[in-house]
């Protein structure tokens, strides 16, 4: 007899807090259930693990389902087990967060019914603990932010300052002193100026920046605006 005979088996899942940002503030992926438990409702998009790959490999092939990009940011979050967050049978879920340039998204025509973006302060209401799990990757994302450039896999390869001050403000849902953000920008050299100008704002227009992967050692000296707490561990 084996001795693992007696043990009793249960789904194991990942889910995949997947945001974007444009002009109007950031965005998360939802999926439509299309079967029992919790038919028709709004859920962070996931998947099985089959036996023949990781969690890992499992999490990147829902994103690539999800947006024809096999290319994305993404970082373990937090393993969610309890017993009773799924109504059928016992589901362990590994989730994960991902970033993704809304340019280099593309919906695959199999998902056009039952995948959408959301404005992150208009979400409908969520199955199971994915509201949690959203929260969850929020507050990670900021610890994040405050430590490294996560945000700019946010932002398209060229943009503007207004763009990556409104960005961060999304993100911390605070309002920052942009001169201290300007101030910080030029101690730091992590941004180069383009010769090119954004000019669907205004006739006289502004420069696009890109990052300068050089000198992203020194982002702490921008990393600094963000709040205090945010620089302790997580």
């Amino acid at each position: 007899m084996s001795f693992y005979s007696d043990q009793k088996k249960f789904f194991f899942a990942v889910d995949c807090v997947l945001f974007s940002y444009n002009d109007c503030g950031l965005n998360i992926l939802l999926s439509k259930r299309m079967y029992e438990p919790f038919k028709d409702k709004w859920s962070l998009v996931g998947g099985f693990v089959n036996e023949n790959e990781s969690a890992e490999e499992a999490a990147k092939q829902v994103l690539k389902s999800f947006t024809a990009n096999d290319n994305i940011y993404m970082e373990q979050l937090y393993a969610f087990t309890d017993i009773g967050r799924e109504t059928t049978q016992r589901t362990i879920s590994l989730t994960y967060f991902a970033l993704i340039k809304i340019q280099e998204y593309k919906q695959p025509v199999e998902k056009e019914d039952c995948a959408k973006w959301f404005p992150i302060d208009k979400l409908p209401e969520l199955i199971a603990e994915h509201a949690k799990i959203l929260e969850f990757a929020k507050e990670r994302i900021k610890y994040r932010a405050a430590k490294q450039p996560l945000l700019f896999e946010l932002l398209p390869d060229k943009f503007t300052i207004l763009q990556l001050h409104t960005l961060y403000e999304k993100v911390f849902n605070i309002q920052f002193d942009r001169r201290n953000i300007d101030r910080k920008l030029k101690q730091s050299n992590i941004l180069v100026k383009l010769p090119e100008k954004d000019k669907a704002g205004s006739r006289r227009g502004a420069f696009y920046f890109k990052l300068n992967e050089k000198e992203l050692n020194n982002f702490n000296e921008f990393g600094n605006i963000v709040p205090l707490k945010y620089h302790l561990s997580m």
